[in-house]
């Protein structure tokens, strides 16, 4: 693992303008369709009830049962003890996160724990798009060692892509998937490349309007995400690796990883 040795800027302004510098700066800013960072959700008009969206055709989230906590700079967690029953938080968007090729999904999270109950296999939720009639993808941690991107190819059919991971408990991950031409899916932790999965079966079932959910899925309370969520990401095309390790180079100062 690298060691960042870099000053920790992001600790010199509080200011809603320092905060979304933070948040932003030297990140990939080509095919973004969807930014979410607690560390500026918290200093902005209207913090504990919506999560700004940093894009400039912004959607944003209701939070629902979800706390904020100063952790690294920012991070939404279940306002409950019994993780089990919180709800993160959830949002519905319009067809920009409709996606069905050459994508990317990033997401900043620190498990805390791991639920044992799961719905149709869906468990663990960090990121879902759509209902159980109208599912689209889904991302999660199976267990301390497993993740795993999901997607719909029929009506009543759910495929999973597994990547065993190095230990995330209690640590901060940077996990990105990225969906190339709807043919392979592609696993990162941090800046490094996990594996990758050939896609089968039908297209990505793209539904506009589609509620979305952060830390649970469409089910509530089933499944949902135990720890700190930080930040998330989704790109309209696929990221290439030195853009992912751009992306985790301009942030790893704030959470010192």
């Amino acid at each position: 693992m690298s060691v960042y040795a870099g000053p920790a800027d992001w600790w010199t302004d509080g200011t809603n303008d320092g905060r979304y510098h933070i948040a932003t700066k030297g990140i990939v800013q080509t095919g973004l369709v969807y930014h979410i960072d607690a560390a500026v959700t918290q200093s902005y008009p209207g913090s504990g009830s919506t999560w700004t969206d940093l894009t400039s055709s912004p959607i944003n989230a209701t939070i629902n049962n979800g706390t904020f906590s100063n952790d690294s700079g920012g991070s939404l967690i279940p306002s409950s003890n019994t993780a089990r029953f919180a709800t993160v938080g959830n949002l519905a968007v319009d067809s920009k996160l409709s996606l069905t090729q050459n994508f990317s999904i990033e997401q900043i999270f620190k498990p805390s724990g791991y639920q044992p109950n799961a719905y149709y296999g869906l468990t663990n939720q960090l990121f879902t798009k759509g209902t159980a009639a109208t599912y689209n993808y889904a991302t999660q941690l199976n267990s301390d060692t497993s993740v795993t991107f999901i997607k719909r190819t029929s009506p009543e059919s759910l495929q999973y892509h597994n990547f065993t991971v190095p230990s995330m408990l209690n640590r901060v991950i940077v996990l990105t998937f990225v969906v190339s031409s709807n043919t392979t899916i592609l696993c990162y932790m941090n800046d490094t490349l996990i594996g990758s999965l050939s896609v089968t079966g039908g297209a990505i079932a793209a539904v506009a309007n589609d509620p979305t959910y952060i830390g649970h899925n469409f089910n509530g309370n089933d499944g949902v995400f135990k720890g700190n969520y930080y930040s998330c990401k989704i790109y309209n095309v696929a990221l290439s690796t030195a853009e992912i390790q751009q992306n985790f180079n301009a942030l790893r100062g704030r959470f010192g990883i």
